[in-house]
């Protein structure tokens, strides 16, 4: 099963287990719409995978739907890349300075690109995410064994 997390945009193939068979999923195809940490969404998964996984959200070919699916569970057919927000672009970033980031002992701190989500429908919390803003960016900190995530505004490619 493929570990890689696929971006948005791109599409994909759900591999053939005894689970994606038995609930009818295997080799459908669909659209990646969202990403987000799986120990968010575990619960609202058709299959779920290891608990460090990444949760894909993916928009059925055959008729529109939308499902969540640990990304081991996708294979990537082919990939459209939008260079419109950081996660779909940058694999690498370092938090930048503000207040938040300083006090929770983020600032400087450099990390990978593990998804994005809209926060008001996936209902994760992001670091200095302010008013009207609903995209934040998942950073794994490997040093910390950790994933955040920062409103858009507070990282930086690198």
């Amino acid at each position: 099963m493929s570990q890689k997390v696929p971006r948005i945009g791109s599409l994909v193939e759900i591999v053939t287990t005894p689970e994606t068979q038995q609930l009818g999923f295997a080799l459908r195809t669909g659209r990646v719409v969202r990403t987000a940490a799986i120990r968010e969404l575990r619960s609202d998964c058709v299959v779920a995978g290891a608990a460090d996984d990444i949760a894909v959200l993916i928009e059925d070919s055959d008729n529109a739907t939308l499902h969540w699916f640990g990304s081991s569970f996708v294979e990537v057919v082919a990939v459209e890349i939008d260079d419109s927000d950081v996660a779909s672009s940058v694999r690498k970033v370092r938090v930048r300075y503000s207040p938040e980031t300083y006090r929770l002992g983020y600032a400087g701190q450099t990390g990978d690109v593990m998804g994005d989500t809209m926060p008001s429908y996936s209902g994760v919390t992001a670091v200095g995410l302010r008013g009207s803003e609903d995209y934040a960016v998942a950073v794994r900190f490997r040093d910390k064994n950790e994933v955040v995530w920062f409103a858009e505004s507070l990282i930086e490619p690198i």
